[in-house]
């Protein structure tokens, strides 16, 4: 006795193309869950070693980014505070060189150089970045150079 198979040629070839779009859909679905076209070493061996660099390499220009953002955010604050530290010294000059006139109050003038101080005490105080001070230094200006403990008139004779 012989054993035939009777085989439906249209199902079989129906199925093929059943598993051929799931397989499709799967490939399809990985490629828009990862965002990548080869996401396993499985997928395309050499195109993914290539894209693993790239990914490297992208991760380590976004580093040097923040980095040179930061050095950036850094020079800024301390242009910045300088500049205003520069011209309230010019301040102070010009106060202290006017007391050499004639007329002119010392009391008030050592007044006008204390708030002068006072602004570069400020200066220094908020020149932050990320809760660093940039010019933090051992104390004030004032308690530092002394200015506070001694009137101007002896600095003028």
């Amino acid at each position: 006795m012989s054993l035939s198979i009777n085989t439906n040629t249209a199902a079989m070839v129906a199925l093929e193309s059943l598993n051929a779009t799931t397989n499709a859909l799967n490939s399809t679905e990985n490629t828009v869950s990862t965002g990548q076209k080869v996401s396993t070493a499985s997928d395309n061996p050499a195109a993914y070693a290539i894209a693993q660099q790239m990914n490297g390499n992208i991760s380590g220009l976004a580093a040097v980014s923040d980095g040179l953002s930061f050095a950036a955010q850094i020079v800024s604050t301390t242009t910045s505070a300088t500049s205003s530290i520069l011209s309230t010294l010019q301040l102070i000059q010009n106060a202290i060189t006017s007391t050499g006139g004639t007329g002119i109050d010392l009391t008030t003038a050592q007044d006008e150089v204390e708030g002068y101080l006072d602004q570069l005490n400020s200066a220094a105080r908020n020149s932050t970045v990320n809760g660093v001070n940039l010019l933090d230094g051992p104390a004030d200006v004032g308690a530092a150079t002394g200015v506070r403990a001694y009137s101007l008139s002896p600095i003028l004779q």
